[in-house]
């Protein structure tokens, strides 16, 4: 089997930090060096990955687009301590959102399967060009929150390079955050998620359960009038139990062990430092109308025990 990582990254309604997910995987790969090239691939229609802070305002950046004959590429670079770091991305144009041509200047514009079939084409075929010339590359997919027809068909693809060609393994995320309702979601989703594939057995699925509001600060004052204090770990899993639990329910009895291999559940802890890197902040006296808002200076979000996480097990 070849050391090819694809990491698909998806969620089920926006605001989980998916995105933030996908590129700390990015940074962290790079920091550790275990992989010889790396590319993150904004597949997102919101194009938001383009206005995070570890992508260089001072350098224009190349957008992608279905007219042109190449799949653009932009040279990432930032530094970790003392450490100089790169990888490669492509993006979305942020503004894309506000109009009606969000990929491309087509005449089957008012066709959304053709032109999501077109693009999912063109970024296969340059997946499949990466796959063919590199080795120990590192691919991490940035999706639209929800799993349409055209991830179904990127993914199709993809399970194809893993099952019959030996060329990568596939590991796809789905990420939640810590509220009711996302994670009801997200467990619904699973069975979409699950069905339409031949391969289950030989898939990869990791559900992410996001901490982005500090729950360890937070089960503290649960409970102070009884001085009982719910341990985060305890918290987690159960957490996971849960979701497990009522993931098993939407197969019946043959599914369900297969189910129970592909799908692990993970619990990514809140960081402060992933914070800082997406906030803006003053620096100069708020009162005084010309006041510009700065990005806050923070190292770029690196996540090792996740990174590990994810890819733990490679292909079944």
């Amino acid at each position: 089997m070849s050391n090819n990582k694809i990491i698909m990254v998806n969620s089920f309604k926006g605001g989980a930090g998916k995105t933030s997910i996908a590129l700390s995987l990015c940074t962290t790969a790079a920091y550790k060096d275990c992989e010889t090239e790396i590319f993150y691939i904004d597949l997102d229609i919101l194009g938001t990955a383009a206005n995070y802070a570890i992508f260089n305002k001072d350098k224009t950046i190349c957008y992608m687009s279905l007219e042109a004959e190449k799949i653009a590429e932009n040279k990432v670079k930032f530094d970790y301590g003392e450490k100089k770091l790169q990888f490669n991305a492509c993006l979305i144009h942020p503004e894309n959102r506000l109009t009606s041509n969000h990929v491309a200047n087509l005449n089957q514009r008012s066709n959304a399967n053709c032109l999501h079939g077109i693009f999912a084409k063109k970024i296969s075929s340059y997946i499949d060009n990466i796959l063919k010339n590199k080795k120990d590359t590192l691919i991490v997919l940035d999706c639209s929150p929800g799993l349409s027809e055209f991830e179904k068909l990127i993914l199709e693809n993809l399970y194809h390079k893993q099952n019959s060609e030996n060329m990568c393994n596939i590991y796809e995320i789905y990420v939640t955050t810590l509220d009711v309702s996302h994670i009801k979601k997200t467990i619904e989703s699973m069975k979409t998620v699950c069905t339409g594939n031949p391969n289950l057995d030989k898939r990869n699925i990791k559900i992410i359960t996001n901490d982005l509001v500090d729950l360890k600060e937070l089960l503290k004052e649960t409970d102070t009038k009884k001085e009982t204090y719910i341990d985060t770990d305890q918290y987690t899993v159960g957490l996971n139990t849960y979701i497990k639990a009522q993931i098993n329910k939407l197969f019946n009895t043959d599914e369900n062990k297969i189910v129970d291999e592909v799908i692990s559940v993970l619990f990514n802890k809140y960081n402060q430092n992933l914070i800082k890197s997406n906030i803006l902040f003053h620096t100069v006296d708020m009162s005084k109308e010309d006041t510009v808002p700065l990005e806050m200076d923070a190292e770029p979000y690196y996540n090792n025990s996740l990174y590990d996480e994810v890819i733990k097990g490679g292909a079944k």
